[in-house]
């Protein structure tokens, strides 16, 4: 998209925003799931960027099943992608929500920094935001607000309700607030599935090394306004369907 496309990081994400649509499927792609909730993948909304960064992702291996034979005969590629890993969320059938490393490099990177690639099969960190990153925050993490992406998310952030009873009754799940036991808790919703890995850097988990994806601020103001995501996405199409010609006219009335 940025070279050969000539669009830059916030217009390559809004036109991913076209995976809220429709699924991958093993027999196509090699890679297997919807990129949003089975039922929204049939609306063109924004639910693609609220899923990014109101969910929790981690590393699935070898979805398309390579087995080792098939692998030293050169007969098949491995197949790695993300798969959500929050608290309770249900991990095949019907509900099986996926990214692929080029949906998740926008908002994240490597839990090193790395090279601004986060790869599945290299990368075993888990991919998640903070709620409370506000500039005044205890830990300054930048000015990064999720409340309105949490919103468009049914108040839901990695699964759990914001500023309801924990299940076990032990406290509320108080998104926003800044507090290490919210961190934790939040840390264990994002990431449950992760068993033990650590973070994938973003904005809200960046501290000291620097930003996160290089289009994660878009992502997060096209998860948190709809309008603005497919404006964005209007222009941009136009831009590319139109790239590499010239006097084009309107079909005017057929």
């Amino acid at each position: 998209f940025l070279d050969n496309m000539g669009l830059n990081w916030e217009e390559s994400a809004a036109l991913m925003g076209v995976h809220t649509l429709g699924r991958a499927e093993l027999k196509h792609s090699g890679y297997d799931g919807w990129w949003t909730t089975p039922e929204n993948s049939r609306r063109f909304d924004n639910s693609y960027f609220v899923n990014m960064l109101a969910g929790g992702w981690c590393e699935e291996l070898n979805v398309n099943g390579c087995d080792a034979e098939g692998l030293s005969a050169g007969e098949c590629v491995e197949k790695h992608q993300w798969k959500r890993c929050d608290k309770g969320m249900v991990e095949s059938g019907l509900a099986h929500e996926m990214m692929l490393n080029s949906d998740l490099c926008l908002a994240y990177l490597d839990q090193e920094g790395g090279d601004g690639q986060l790869r599945a099969g290299e990368d075993h960190c888990c991919a998640w935001v903070h709620t409370n990153v506000a500039k005044n925050a205890r830990i300054n993490r930048g000015d990064f607000d999720v409340s309105g992406v949490i919103r468009n998310n049914g108040n839901l952030f990695c699964n759990q309700a914001c500023n309801q009873p924990l299940a076990d009754g032990s406290g509320l799940y108080e998104c926003g607030k800044d507090s290490r036991g919210q961190s934790v808790l939040e840390s264990e919703a994002c990431c449950a599935l992760g068993e033990g890995a650590p973070d994938c850097r973003t904005n809200g988990l960046s501290d000291a090394r620097g930003p996160g994806g290089p289009a994660v601020e878009s992502v997060r103001r096209f998860a948190e306004d709809e309008l603005f995501w497919a404006l964005t996405f209007v222009d941009v199409w136009k831009k590319v369907t139109e790239n590499g010609f010239s006097g084009l006219k309107s079909l005017g009335s057929c």
